[in-house]
């Protein structure tokens, strides 16, 4: 934690003493920045793959965001993700465990979307049996 703090204590002095000399660069990466944050914003997109949909109807019935902002910032939060994971373990571990744990990170939003589904699946399952079992009550309490 400490470490962080000083890496970021040093990134925050050095843009500070060089601002006066890359002011050009620095104008440059912020308006990277914001035509990179403006794109969530376009048109819809029309021609879609097939994972496309299953993501895209997985977090619409999960969280009720089924827009392709949403799911290109899902993405790309499962890319960055991987990638983290990637340059933490490098030269930590070997190349496959390596690569697996990456693989492993891409897929883990999917994932726990996934079982929070099923776990909606289950609950409302769990009501309809409850309902059909009342049902059933009400039937024999009438004849």
């Amino acid at each position: 934690m400490t470490a962080v703090f000083l890496l970021m204590l040093f990134a925050a002095g050095v843009f500070v003493l060089t601002y006066d000399l890359m002011a050009d660069v620095y104008r440059e990466f912020s308006a990277l920045i914001k035509k990179t944050a403006y794109s969530f914003k376009g048109p819809e997109l029309t021609e879609r793959g097939e994972v496309w949909e299953k993501v895209r109807l997985v977090m619409n019935i999960t969280l009720g965001m089924g827009r392709d902002r949403a799911v290109r910032l899902f993405f790309i939060v499962s890319g960055a993700m991987s990638l983290t994971c990637m340059v933490l373990l490098s030269g930590r571990v070997s190349l496959g465990i390596n690569m697996l744990s990456s693989v492993t990170a891409a897929f883990l939003p999917y994932l726990m979307l996934r079982i929070r589904m099923e776990k909606m699946r289950i609950k409302s399952s769990g009501e309809g049996e409850r309902m059909l079992q009342e049902l059933m009550d009400s039937y024999k309490i009438y004849y």
